[in-house]
């Protein structure tokens, strides 16, 4: 009858060393991962932040850039050129009211009811 040894269970330095080495790792990439916060909406967000998006976002055809106009619908070079000839033409608030548009050539009530969301003018 032959005795079957058992197994060894005690641990080695070398063993608690990796082990601790791999505990250390992960609490890190855990941590790493936790502290990279990302704030994630799941279908709109908040009005709010959709009325700041929209605000900031908005042009105003006394000061824009021929390009900033140029991403209104409907506005391509020739009439963001327009656009600038009439305000250098009519002063630095030639556009006082979103219907003073209609003094450029080739600017009418569709195209303003198409843009009006995305113009900011002052008050």
């Amino acid at each position: 009858m032959s005795h079957q040894r058992k197994p060894d269970l005690a641990w080695t330095r070398a063993d608690l060393a990796a082990v601790m080495f791999l505990l250390l790792v992960g609490a890190t990439w855990l941590g790493w991962e936790s502290g990279r916060s990302r704030i994630e909406f799941i279908g709109q967000p908040p009005a709010e932040i959709q009325r700041v998006r929209a605000a900031r976002d908005r042009i105003d055809p006394n000061t824009a850039s021929r390009a900033s106009m140029m991403r209104l619908r409907g506005i391509g070079p020739a009439k963001a050129d327009k656009i600038i000839e009439y305000r250098s033409s009519n002063g630095p608030n030639a556009f006082r009211a979103i219907g003073d548009l209609t003094g450029v050539k080739g600017i009418g009530p569709g195209t303003i009811h198409e843009i009006a969301h995305e113009l900011s003018l002052p008050k």
